[in-house]
């Protein structure tokens, strides 16, 4: 698809306003790059699926559209990037929430506890089975 203006999307976008639903289509192919290029140059972008995301932010965007909540063409540009990070930030925060945090103090002990039983296990079995001289 060649590169449409600013213009022209506002048209489109003003015709999926009134209901042509040939306009949304047009209007969501003109909005998914701006999406995309907001979600893979933010802030969240390694803790995110980016093609999920901008799916979902297009489908905010037709519903409001279509239940008249934005009624100005403009506003739909900024509408789509709010939108989009938003639902990258909540999705970064699941993501980091079900991390699993390692308590590094805990893990240095329980490595030297080990070490110390495999040490001591060891040392028994020299007992049990002396190397030949």
């Amino acid at each position: 698809m060649s590169a449409t203006s600013v213009d022209e999307i506002e048209q489109i976008v003003a015709s999926a306003l009134g209901g042509d639903r040939q306009a949304e289509s047009r209007m969501l192919i003109a909005l998914r790059p701006g999406v995309l290029a907001v979600l893979r140059f933010g802030a969240f972008y390694r803790w995110i699926d980016v093609e999920d995301l901008t799916q979902e932010t297009l489908h905010i965007v037709v519903e409001r559209v279509r239940a008249r909540t934005i009624d100005d063409p403009r506003k739909v540009f900024a509408f789509a990037a709010a939108t989009a990070r938003n639902l990258a930030l909540n999705q970064a925060r699941k993501v980091l929430r079900q991390q699993t945090v390692v308590d590094s103090e805990l893990v240095d002990e329980l490595a030297q506890n080990l070490e110390m039983e495999q040490n001591e296990l060891s040392d028994a079995d020299d007992l049990i089975w002396p190397t030949p001289s």
